[in-house]
This record gives C-alpha cells, structure tokens and sequence, in this order.
C-alpha cells in the first residue's frame, strides 16, 4: 500500500488528531482507537474490534508538507512487520494473542526484543552526550570551524526527521555554566566518531 495524502488538516494538530479522525471518526466504524504514541515520522496506534473486543496494533508513517499543507500517511499493520520498533512495551501483553498465529508479527516481536537490546547497550543511542577526544589529525569544516589534535569535546547524539522516519545525527556540543549541553551546527560522521582514541558516555537519554 502506498502513502495517502490529505490536505483538512491543521498545522496546531498533533498526528494522532489528524489520524484518529482518518481511522476512527465516525461512530459506525468496526475499530475504535485505544492509546497513541509518538508524534513525529511516526505514531504507533492501539485499536480494538468493537465486536470482538481484540486489540491490534499498526505503526502509521507520516509526512508534513506544510509549503504545500499537505499531510500524507502510510499505515502498516503488525501482522505486516513493519520496521519501526519503538511500540511502548505496555502494550505488548494486550496485543500477544492476537498476533500468535501471525509470522510475521513474531518475526517483528523478536526484532524489537533484538532492538531493546541493542538500544540498552548502544553508546551512540538518541540523547546520549559523547566525550570525545581527538588523537588523529585536526578535524576540519568547510566554514574554518576546527577540532585541533589532542582535544577533547562533546558531541550529542541528537535526532533528525527524514520523510519517513527519524535517524541519529552526531553534533558538536557545548557546555553551559550549568553543567547543561547545546547543539552547535557541525556535524560529525560515525566513521569518524568511531576512530577517534576515545568515545565515552557522559550523559545518558535512559
């Protein structure tokens, strides 16, 4: 299934307003909306058969174009595999059976167990604070900003919105008086974060 594209829609509404309206806006409907979550390239949805009383999931892709006030959106139902994983794991005990007899969904059941994992133990996670420090040549940008050889910085893991999801960039930090951190406008590689001497947590998003 392709993306939706709808334009009766407000700036000032989150995507679950526009959505539940789209889904479940009329009292004749089959499903009724449960719980949302998430309000940025994507937002997760709880809904339950209203004459069966079974409780479904599906994550919903989204996409403002506010030039052209377009909103557009992709559904994708559980039993589908979507590849978004960040379902609030109260949920997953109301969904478990109606998902049992479904491959796919325990495909997707197991990936996320395998990304709650790895998000646990991933120093680069969204939020983290880096301590960095720099042994292998001066780090340079186009616009003369540089890191000189034997420095230490930060950098923040912060994140940033594609049309359908959101990825980590890396950012050059600062350090208020406060202790608190900021993002500067230079970003830094993986590749490069990785070959640096050093990459420490400092601060932690859990």
């Amino acid at each position: 299934m392709g993306w939706t594209g709808m334009f009766n829609w407000s700036s000032y509404e989150k995507n679950k307003d526009i959505l539940n309206r789209e889904f479940f806006g009329s009292a004749e409907r089959k499903y009724e909306a449960l719980k949302w979550s998430g309000n940025g390239g994507h937002t997760w949805c709880l809904y339950k058969n209203k004459e069966t009383n079974k409780v479904y999931a599906m994550v919903v892709l989204c996409s403002r174009d506010k030039k052209n006030h377009e909103f557009c959106y992709k559904e994708i139902e559980l039993s589908m595999g979507p590849y978004e994983y960040d379902m609030p794991a109260s949920w997953i005990p109301l969904i478990k059976d109606t998902y049992k007899d479904e491959q796919y969904a325990q495909d997707w059941f197991k990936r996320r167990e395998e990304y709650i994992a790895e998000k646990k133990s991933d120093k680069y996670a969204l939020g983290n604070i880096l301590k960095c420090h720099n042994g292998r040549g001066v780090i340079e940008w186009g616009n003369g900003f540089k890191i000189a050889e034997n420095t230490d910085f930060f950098v923040k893991v912060s994140p940033h919105q594609t049309r359908s999801r959101v990825t980590k960039v890396f950012l050059i930090a600062g350090q208020n008086k406060d202790g608190s951190f900021y993002e500067r406008p230079y970003r830094l590689m993986l590749d490069t974060l990785k070959n640096l001497d050093s990459v420490e947590v400092v601060r932690s998003s859990k």
